[in-house]
């Protein structure tokens, strides 16, 4: 197998979800640290414009969001499991909501106090993923979420009331995504105070800081693309799910987020499951490339 390399930098909560999983497993790998704003010139000929982080790559092979980076690194490893299959209902029901609702009511009272110190061109740029970031409209959406936020945590302390971990005695892929926001709250002391109010979640965040998150190989963009430039695409193998219409393999398509950062990437369809899409895409730069994404939170179409 080739190496595994994360494309990430190091204060994104996705990145730092990845890289404790990555520690679970105890599993090796090289790191290219990437701009946390655009442009990134030597990311988007890999991804074909996907600019969410992180982006992990195995040759020529390029998987795109944390949750399906999760299934790839337990398919590499089986053992022990980020999603045991026991608990897979409950890991994917407490991952989706924490990332999609918990993580922005827990978000935003943190960057609405660090606004005062945030670079302009850093709030340009999440502005171009999702309009509502600016400065003025944070501010205004903080207290509600903020109020919101307290739900989060209760609900939390409840289900740590009966167990160490989200789903049971050990750590799974359902504690990492449920605490990376959480452990950015040291930086306001509001958000953190509310944690600490909350003692069995803030005894399971010492307990997932315990996992660690694992250090790597350090390597530079141009060695990435130079792999990839270098391998071909192995993770193909054809399949068309039942529930897909319309759309057949081989078919020029685009895929894209359907929450923000909603950056369109085209290519040939070469496999869709009930979990992941994967898109054949040619370039002069780097030849052949597969971009993988996970069927939850992304849409295809058929290219115009």
């Amino acid at each position: 197998m080739s190496d595994i390399i994360l494309h990430h930098y190091d204060v994104s909560p996705f990145s730092q979800k990845v890289r404790r999983m990555l520690a679970f497993k105890e599993l090796p790998w090289r790191g290219v640290t990437i701009a946390n704003t655009l442009p990134k010139p030597l990311l988007v000929p890999l991804t074909g414009g996907y600019r969410r982080t992180p982006v992990l790559q195995i040759g020529a092979d390029i998987y795109c969001d944390s949750r399906l980076i999760t299934a790839k690194l337990d398919e590499l490893q089986p053992s022990p499991a980020l999603v045991p299959e026991s608990s897979r209902g409950q890991i994917e029901i407490l991952s989706d909501w924490s990332e999609s609702r918990a993580f922005w009511w827990t978000l935003l009272p943190i960057f609405a106090d660090l606004m005062p110190i945030l670079p302009d061109e850093f709030v340009a740029d999440r502005v171009s993923m999702l309009a509502s970031l600016t400065r003025e409209q944070v501010q205004a959406d903080a207290p509600h979420a903020f109020d919101q936020f307290q739900f989060v945590l209760d609900n939390l302390e409840r289900i740590l009331s009966q167990q160490p971990f989200m789903v049971g005695t050990s750590f799974t892929s359902a504690d990492a995504a449920c605490s990376h926001t959480l452990l950015y709250t040291v930086h306001s002391p509001r958000v953190y105070a509310a944690v600490q109010q909350r003692p069995r979640v803030a005894a399971w965040l010492e307990r997932v800081n315990a996992v660690g998150v694992e250090r790597c190989e350090e390597m530079s963009a141009e060695e990435a693309l130079d792999i990839a430039c270098t391998a071909n695409p192995v993770d193909i193998a054809p399949y068309l799910d039942d529930f897909i219409q319309d759309v057949s393999l081989g078919d020029a398509v685009v895929v894209q987020p359907d929450d923000y950062g909603c950056v369109p990437v085209t290519g040939t369809l070469a496999r869709a499951t009930r979990t992941e899409l994967v898109i054949l895409r040619e370039s002069a730069t780097l030849g052949r490339t597969a971009v993988h994404f996970p069927r939850l939170g992304f849409k295809m179409t058929r290219q115009p």
